[in-house]
């Protein structure tokens, strides 16, 4: 817990001053790093076992460096294309876990409008950014990454209502953090840029990178609780038995 609470303050002071400091193969350098520092000191004390997680993790790391693979224009759709599959798996992830017909009726109500919510704050986003200045395919992907960005949600939120833990908590702010960065990501490239987007858009980042840890991490000790009482109630049947 500590290790990876201290790489995630050394990552905020690190993006804060590389933005601030200008210096393009710094920020290069930094947004390189985040997650493997992230997850390498995950990965000292934890391991993770679903492979959703993993490709998840994968996936977000190359949208997140696509200009390294594309220099042109396109670079555009290809970050989009990587984060629609991060957030498939993600979602993946999620959806075993959610039982909606067991969820109350009021419930099922709320996630419906909070779903009906997203699609209209999608339409005013469209409004507000303008997409003269883009290619079909990149409007094309735009729509789809905040769709499924929309599903994702609704799905978290249900998890959310249905275990109502830390866990589920620290789920759906990694998933708003994220959300979040994906809608400044567009707002830095359209007319509506300000200064203080790059450095907010990171601090974001990274701030649901690591929600998305501490939610493994706390899966990881409810999966080891549950297995050591399973064991105690054993113990406990084969001692009164003797």
């Amino acid at each position: 817990n500590m290790s990876v609470f201290l790489a995630f303050l050394f990552l905020l002071a690190a993006n804060s001053i590389a933005i601030l400091s200008g210096d393009e193969t710094l920020i290069t350098l930094v947004r390189i790093l985040s997650v493997p520092v992230l997850s390498l000191c995950f990965l000292l004390k934890y391991r993770i076992k679903k492979i959703s997680l993993i490709f998840f993790l994968i996936f977000i790391f190359l949208g997140e460096n696509a200009k390294m693979f594309v220099r042109d224009l396109s670079v555009v759709c290809t970050e989009s294309i990587f984060y629609c599959f991060a957030f498939i798996q993600l979602m993946a992830f999620i959806l075993p876990k959610i039982k909606f017909l067991k969820l109350d009726n009021i419930i099922k109500g709320y996630l419906l409008l909070l779903f009906c919510v997203g699609l209209f704050f999608l339409n005013v986003l469209f409004d507000m950014i303008g997409f003269d200045f883009f290619n079909k395919a990149e409007i094309l992907l735009f729509s789809a990454k905040n769709l499924i960005i929309i599903v994702l949600g609704f799905l978290v939120y249900g998890y959310y209502f249905q275990v109502q833990n830390k866990q589920s908590i620290f789920l759906l702010i990694a998933v708003v953090c994220i959300s979040f960065t994906c809608i400044i990501d567009y707002l830095i490239l359209s007319s509506s840029y300000h200064w203080s987007f790059p450095i907010t858009n990171r601090l974001i980042y990274v701030s649901g990178l690591y929600f998305i840890f501490r939610y493994i991490i706390g899966e990881s000790f409810s999966k080891n609780h549950k297995s050591l009482e399973k064991i105690n109630r054993a113990l406990s049947s084969d001692n009164a038995l003797v």
